[in-house]
């Protein structure tokens, strides 16, 4: 993950989930933008997925340009393309909107997708406790 030092805090949850928080620099801005445009060009995913923050007020016109940039160079590879967002970091049906743990509450107009864990809780050191189990329970690490 490429984080910029606004998210360094303890507040990083309250921080990522407000799309008035604390923007990042433009120059962190610019060089993400850089940075996601050369994953494209190097990679040709089919899939881009963002799992929080872009809905960031400031991540706003860079997010046209790489939307514009990866749609683009997808229809020059010939190939279908998607990017995956969360809450209103996109315009409805110009990417695939992802609902975490959860689902629509009615019948939806433009495809979306959802997301989950295989663990209850995702905090880093249960993750690897558990793992850990699994692991020497089954023999496999």
């Amino acid at each position: 993950a490429y984080y910029c030092k606004e998210l360094s805090s303890d507040k990083m949850g309250v921080t990522a989930s407000n799309c008035r928080s604390v923007p990042p620099t433009e120059d962190f801005l610019k060089d993400w933008l850089v940075r996601i445009c050369e994953l494209i060009d190097k990679y040709k995913p089919k899939v881009v997925y963002f799992d929080w923050w872009i809905h960031n007020r400031a991540f706003k016109p860079y997010l046209k340009k790489f939307a514009a940039y990866y749609y683009n160079r997808a229809a020059e590879w010939g190939t279908d393309v998607t990017i995956n967002y969360k809450l209103q970091a996109f315009a409805p049906g110009s990417a695939t909107f992802d609902v975490e743990r959860g689902a629509l509450t009615d019948i939806s107009p433009v495809p979306w997708q959802t997301c989950t864990s295989i663990f209850a809780v995702t905090v880093n050191h249960i993750i690897c406790r558990k793992l850990e189990l699994v692991c020497a329970c089954c023999k496999i690490c």
